[in-house]
């Protein structure tokens, strides 16, 4: 696998507001902490466009509200695209304006 597109900033970052630790394995986690563990591995391969299906499912409340923030500032600083779908209408508010598209944040928020 190449992971020429890896970014180990975003890794570590992702590690500590999911609280998880490298040492643990995946059987071994929660379904919360395996659905972090798949965002991760995700959002770290730093691709230009990102599809996820139910992304926040059996996240917490506060991991999930992490995930959203995020996902909002690589949208907005790093100009990605980012497709989600979810059943949690919370979770569409938080990242959509009325019109339908994402939340632009300036660079000073």
């Amino acid at each position: 696998m190449a992971l020429d597109n890896w970014v180990a900033v975003l890794l570590q970052k992702l590690l500590d507001l999911f609280h998880l630790k490298l040492s643990k394995r995946y059987e071994e986690s929660s379904k919360g902490q395996r659905r972090a563990i798949c965002i991760i591995l995700a959002m770290c391969q730093n691709p230009d466009v990102l599809i996820m299906d139910e992304p926040a499912s059996g996240l917490d409340t506060l991991a999930r509200r992490h995930f959203l923030t995020e996902i909002l500032d690589i949208v907005c600083n790093e100009n990605k695209t980012v497709l989600f779908s979810s059943h949690i209408l919370g979770d569409i508010e938080r990242t959509v304006d009325s019109g339908g598209d994402f939340v632009t944040r300036s660079s000073d928020s």
